[in-house]
C-alpha cells in the first residue's frame, strides 16, 4: 500500500528528462529525483500514520476486533503476505519528513493507519488461536478477502473482505435452516426429523429449532416458519393474551373499588352508631330533666 502511495505521488511522468539527442523514442527518466521523492512520501506517510495510530490507541478503536471473522483475519493475512513478497522498496537511509508534502498525505497515512491497526489486530488474533484447525463454511471468507486483497490492495481490499463478512452474516440471518427435532430413541439426543428416520417426536410437545438468533430482522420470518412446521398461530396467541389480561385488569380493578367502598362502610358503620347513641342518650337526659321539673 506505501508504495502505491509513494509511485502516486511521484509518478514517471514528472520525472521525465527531455533531450534534444533523444531521436530513438525512448524516455529518460531522473531516477535519482524520483526515489528521493518518493522516500519524502514515505517518510511523511509513516510519521502522520503514527500519529493516527496513537490517537486510534487513545480512543480505543480495538472494538473493530468484533467485525473481524477468523476467516477474514487469516485471509487479509495471506493478501498482505503476498504483496510484502511482490513489492520491493528500495529506500535510501532514514531522514527527517518533509512537511511541506503532508497535507496531500492525510488521506492516504489515515487509510494507512487503518489498515495497519487491522494488520495488528489480525495478527494478534492468529497468535492467540490454539493449536488445531477446524475446516467450516467460513472458508469462503478466506477465500474472498485473500483475492480482493491482493487484487484491490490492502486498503480497498480489507473493507471489500469486512462488507463481504457482513453481507455473509446478514444473509445467514436471513435465510436461516428451520427444523422439527425428535428425540433418539433411548437416548437424550435430538435430531431433525426430516433428515433422521430414527428421530421420533415427543406426543404433545414440539422442538422448534433456528440456526440462527431470532432478533428483529428476522422476527416475522423466525414466527412464519414456526407458524408453517408447528401449526402455532403466535400472534393469535398474543392476542388471546393480551386480551386476558385486559380483561383480568378490569376484573382487578372493580374488585378494588369494591374493596375501597366496603373499607369506608365499615369506618363509618361505628361512627354512625356512636352518634346515635349520643343522640339518644342526650334525647333521654332531656326528658329526665324535663320530667323533674314537672314534678
Amino acid at each position: 500500500m506505501l508504495g502505491t502511495i509513494t509511485e502516486r505521488i511521484a509518478p514517471d511522468e514528472d520525472f521525465v528528462i527531455s533531450s534534444q539527442n533523444n531521436t530513438n523514442g525512448t524516455v529518460d527518466i531522473d531516477i535519482e529525483a524520483r526515489d528521493l521523492m518518493r522516500v519524502k512520501a514515505a517518510t511523511m506517510v509513516t510519521f502522520l500514520c503514527g500519529i493516527f495510530q496513537i490517537m486510534l490507541g487513545l480512543i480505543r478503536f480495538g472494538f473493530v476486533v468484533t467485525y473481524l471473522s477468523d476467516p477474514l483475519v487469516r485471509g487479509y493475512t495471506t493478501g498482505a503476505a503476498v504483496h510484502v513478497l511482490v513489492s520491493q522498496l528500495n529506500l535510501q537511509a532514514p531522514v527527517p519528513p518533509d512537511f511541506s508534502i503532508a497535507s496531500s498525505l492525510v488521506g492516504d497515512a489515515f487509510a494507512l493507519a487503518i489498515v495497519g491497526y487491522g494488520i495488528t489486530i489480525s495478527l494478534g488474533k492468529i497468535f492467540a488461536l490454539k493449536h488445531g484447525y477446524q475446516v467450516d463454511s467460513n472458508q469462503i471468507v478466506w477465500v474472498i478477502t485473500l483475492i480482493c486483497t491482493v487484487l484491490l490492495g490492502m486498503d480497498l481490499g480489507l473493507a471489500a473482505s469486512i462488507a463481504f463478512a457482513l453481507l455473509t452474516v446478514i444473509f445467514q440471518t436471513q435465510l436461516p435452516k428451520y427444523s422439527i427435532l425428535g428425540q433418539i430413541p433411548k437416548t437424550d439426543i435430538y435430531r431433525d426429523v426430516s433428515q433422521f428416520d430414527e428421530a421420533k417426536e415427543i406426543p404433545g410437545i414440539k422442538i422448534f429449532q433456528s440456526s440462527s438468533t431470532m432478533f428483529f430482522a428476522n422476527a416475522e420470518l423466525y414466527e412464519e416458519a414456526l407458524k408453517q412446521m408447528t401449526g402455532i398461530n403466535v400472534s393469535k396467541l398474543v392476542t388471546k393474551k393480551r386480551k386476558k389480561i385486559a380483561a383480568l385488569k378490569k376484573k382487578l380493578k372493580k374488585q378494588e373499588k369494591k374493596d375501597k367502598k366496603k373499607a369506608k362502610k365499615q369506618q363509618k358503620g361505628p361512627v354512625y352508631q356512636d352518634i346515635t347513641r349520643f343522640m339518644l342518650d342526650t334525647l333521654e337526659c332531656n326528658e329526665q330533666i324535663a320530667g323533674k321539673a314537672c314534678d
